[in-house]
Parts: C-alpha cells; structure tokens; sequence
C-alpha cells in the first residue's frame, strides 16, 4: 500500500513550480509550441512487445536511490530559491527514476525516446537561449545583406538592422523567423525519435536544423526587401503571416530531406538507436519480475518520497500571492486605447510638443505590436515619449536598443515619489514611490542619450526591470548563479503581472552628455508624461474595450507600485 502512494507523494512535489515553469515558457514566443509536446510525447511511447524480456534479478540497483535523492536536493534548492527551472530538471530526473522503477531496464525500449523529448520543456540556462537568438539575428543581418549584394539591391546594413530606401527594416525575432529555430529543432529531435534514428543521425539532423533557420530568415527578408522594391510591403499583416506558414513549410521540407540524406550517407550505422541503447542496458540491468517493485529502489521510494511532498507543500507557502494565468498568453490582446497627437498637452514639464505618430508592427515585435509616439524638445534635448502595448511580461527594451547600435552604459532604478490623496480632499495623505529605469547610452555620430522605461500591467502595478542581459554568453554568468543559491533567500509575496503590460518609454537625446540637472529634469518629465496618459486612460474607462475598461485601475492618485530587479 505504501508503494503504491509513494510516486503520488513525489509528484505532489512539483505542480506549483512546474505551473510557474510553463508560464514562463509559454509567455516567450519561440517557446509557445510546448503546448502539444504532451502529444508528441504520447506518440513516442512505444507498446510492450515481444522483445521486453524481463530478468529476474535486479542488477544496478543504485540508479533509482541515487537518482531520486538528487532530484530531491535539486527540488529542495528550486523551492528554497523560488527556480521553476531547477525544479523542471529535478522533475526530469524523478521521472527517470520512477520509470525505472516500474518497468526496470527491459523496459527502457517503450519510454526512452519520449523521456528524451521531454527534455525539450528545459531551456538553455542563465538564458543563453535569448542569447542565442541574439547571435542568431547578426548572423541573419550580415548573410542577408550578401544576399542583397548579389541581387544588386542598395542597402545599408548595421548591427541588426537593414535599411533600404522605402523602409528601415530591424532584425527582430518576429520579423526574421527566428522564432522557428526551437519549432524546428524540436521538429527535427520528434522525428528521429519516432523512426528510431541513430545517435549520430539524430545529432546531425537537429544540428541541420540551425542552417535551415539560417535558410528561413534569409530568404524571408532578401523576399520582403524585393517585394518593396515592387512597391509590396511583406513585412506587416496577412501578407506577412502567409509568407511565414510558407516558408516554414519549407523549413519542415528541408528537414525531412536532410534525414533522407543522412540514411543515404550513414549506410548500416543507424542500428545504434535510443531503443538498442535501451536494449543493451537491459541485457546488463536486468528487472524485477512483472508488478513487483525493485527492493532497494522501493524503499528509497518510501524514504524520500514523503520529503517531496514536503516541499510541494513549502511551495505552497513560499509563492507569490496568485497564480499565472497560462491561457494569457494566447488570448488576443484588446487593442489600446489611441490617445492621438491631443493625448499629450503641447507643453509637457517646459517641452514643447513637435509631432506624433501612430506605429503598427507584426506580433512578438520586441519594440511592442502598437506604439503611440510623441516628439518633444527643448534646446539642446530633443524627447521621444512612447507607449507601447502589449507584452506578455516584463521586458527590457535595452536588449532592442543595443540591436540597433546603441551603446549601453549605465542603468539604475529611480523612483519618483507619486502623490497620493484621499477623496476630494486636497491635502496630502502619503507618497508613493513609482519606479522608473533610467539608461545611459551613446551612439557614433548621433551623440548620446537617456532611455527611460517601466511597465504597467492590467492592475495598475508599476514595475521597472533591470534584466542581466548580453550578446555573449559567459562562464561568470552561472559561477554567479550558482553561488546565488548560497545567498540569503528574499521573500516575495509579490504576484506576477497581470498580462498584457504596457510600456512607458522615453527616449531623449543630445550632441552632448547631459548633466546630471538636465537628468533630474528628464526623471521629472518621464513622470508626467506618465501620469498624465495613465490619467487619459481611466477617464476612458467607460468604453467596452476590454483593455480600456482594465484600465480603470490606472490611476495617478492610487497606484501600487513595485520594483522587480534581476
């Protein structure tokens, strides 16, 4: 009997981390087809057959004991740090253990192959996957301005971005079909699991995958700088969508071909399967008979699984208020309410207003789907203010400007106390501090300038993330996140964003470096820029439009600010 509960004990462990895990994946584009890897998963696990001989002794016993009392020292460390992605890999290698421990090496054959593809939920850490897609959009960049060398189209092309004479175009995820790299090599990983693909076969025909998606973004915009050329704009709206399901279809053609030349070129070496392996360990590990549970690895069950489930209810306690809601990040987001060139008054803290302009981009746009932006100026600053909607959570939008050219110096949290009243009264109650980043930054022959930014999301939370982010992956990255586990733990009742978010920004730049009064003036500024649109939203609050009416929380006089910083 107490067999029995003990795997149900050990997966108690994991729901609410596992809940955060997927929230987080789901709400980054390139990560949003994890929602059928469930069936993938099922159609990778084999039917008993008549091979799965079942040994009687049970060699290798230390395999389900060890590997469960890692998992639990990995599952003790993502509670007590509050990391959805530790507690991904521990559930990984619990999993392992329990399949072990019901079916023995024998039956390795019918749930190897799914168990590797679920290893597709487990991101690259300390977010080298952001930063591979990073690298990826420069190496788009520069193969596709050779691209249009050859085609003899002008151009100009610098970091990740390429302009023509009808359009400057930035190499975003969205725009360049990068999010298709990990659809693909999870594409490439299924298919050779389900048809048995050696190791060597498997290796090549996922690491192809990179060259078709160097294919896909290629050929996607050399075909949107072409088909500007005749007056054809491929870059926004249907037009755009349908050029992405084609060429990822053609994407998907590649890869099926590039395994059929690996059958042709790997002659007689694709015995050497995940199933042969899976063979050749049972021959050597043997089982326990039909229904009866290894002896040592039952009672390592028994032992530990009552401590996971003591940390399933640790999670419980230790969680931000509030769950993330997963099916946010597929709703349509409403469209935000326009503001127009009035929204903002002609004369904004001594800045008189110069123009306006209303942007739409392709979705997953890092620079946001809408923008509104207004241009201001007082000698020698000239102050682009912007807001930009949607996003699914918090966002960087140094990761953009330093795509585009910009040099990134320093950054900081301020916060600006926002005062706060009761009723009609006119006397003031109490201050609210109301975070905001402020970035220092620098580009060849336009000077420098200060970027600005917070995030309010559907609550009328106020938040101002710092994210740890560059190009170029580095070792110091995980020594520093290792030896963060040993830190003091911070407790956080904060609940997650309620998505989507809307994004403040300000943009001011100069031919000189601006002195720290000018900057104080600018923090000013940002701020009533910022009060004033929040002030503009909640008077339109009585409209039908789901976002506007969410924004009835929006208010100057009563926000809840926060500050995340990472």
């Amino acid at each position: 009997m107490i067999s029995r509960i003990s795997p149900w004990l050990l997966l108690a462990g994991y729901p609410i981390l596992l809940w955060w895990h997927l929230s987080s994946l789901l709400e980054r584009p390139y990560y949003q087809f994890v929602v059928v890897v469930p069936i993938l998963v099922l159609m990778l696990i084999r039917p008993r057959g008549e091979r799965d001989e079942l040994a009687k002794e049970d060699r290798w016993p230390w395999v389900a004991p060890a590997g469960l009392a890692i998992a639990l020292a990995l599952l003790a460390a993502a509670t007590w740090k509050w990391s959805p992605w530790t507690a991904m890999l521990s559930f990984l290698i619990a999993g392992f253990c329990l399949l072990w421990t019901s079916t023995g090496g024998s039956g390795m054959c019918r749930w190897l192959s799914a168990w590797v593809m679920c290893w597709i939920l487990l991101p690259l850490p300390f977010g080298w996957d952001e930063r591979l897609t990073v690298a990826l959009r420069g190496v788009t960049t520069r193969m596709t301005s050779h691209a249009l060398d050859q085609f003899g189209v002008l151009h100009i092309s610098y970091m990740n971005v390429i302009q023509v004479p009808a359009k400057s175009l930035f190499i975003a995820d969205a725009c360049s079909g990068v999010h298709s790299l990990y659809v693909l090599l999870a594409a490439s990983l299924f298919w050779a699991l389900y048809y048995r693909r050696a190791i060597l076969h498997t290796f090549l025909l996922v690491s192809g995958a990179f060259a078709v998606v160097l294919f896909e973004n290629i050929t996607r915009l050399v075909v949107i700088v072409l088909g500007l050329g005749w007056r054809k704009d491929l870059s926004v709206g249907t037009n755009h969508l349908l050029l992405g399901l084609l060429l990822f279809m053609l994407s998907v053609g590649l890869i099926i071909s590039w395994d059929q030349l690996l059958l042709f070129l790997l002659p007689g070496r694709n015995s050497e399967s995940s199933d042969s392996i899976a063979a050749r360990t049972a021959k050597v590990a043997g089982s326990a008979p039909p229904g009866e549970v290894p002896r040592r690895a039952g009672l390592a069950m028994i032992v530990l699984a009552p401590m996971f489930f003591v940390c399933g209810g640790m999670q419980w306690l230790l969680k931000p208020s509030g769950l993330p809601d997963l099916s946010a990040s597929f709703r349509t987001p409403a469209t935000l309410k326009e503001l127009a060139e009035a929204g903002l008054p002609e004369n904004l803290a001594g800045y008189n207003r110069l123009g306006y302009k209303h942007i739409t981009r392709v979705v997953g746009d890092p620079f946001g789907q809408q923008s509104e932006q207004w241009l201001y100026g007082k000698e020698p600053i000239l102050v682009q203010v912007s807001i930009d909607y949607p996003y699914a959570g918090h966002h960087d939008p140094r990761v953009c400007y330093s795509q585009v050219g910009w040099q990134i110096g320093s950054a900081e949290v301020r916060h600006v106390s926002v005062r706060q009243q009761a009723g009609d009264q006119s006397e003031m109650v109490n201050l609210v501090e109301a975070p905001v980043a402020v970035v220092q930054m620098s580009r060849p022959l336009e000077g420098e300038a200060i970027l600005m930014f917070s995030l309010v999301d559907q609550g009328g939370r106020i938040t101002a993330l710092l994210a740890d982010r560059s190009a170029v992956p580095k070792l110091d990255d995980a020594r520093r996140r290792f030896q963060s586990f040993f830190a003091p733990r911070v407790t956080s009742t904060e609940a997650p964003p309620q998505a989507p978010l809307t994004q403040f920004q300000l943009l001011a730049r100069s031919a000189e470096a601006m002195t720290p009064v000018q900057i104080e003036q600018l923090v000013m500024f940002y701020h009533e820029f910022r009060k004033h649109a929040l002030d503009q939203f909640s008077q339109g609050s009585a409209t039908s439009s789901p976002a506007v009416t969410s924004t009835s929380k929006w208010n100057s006089a009563s926000l809840a600010p926060s500050t995340a910083q990472e």
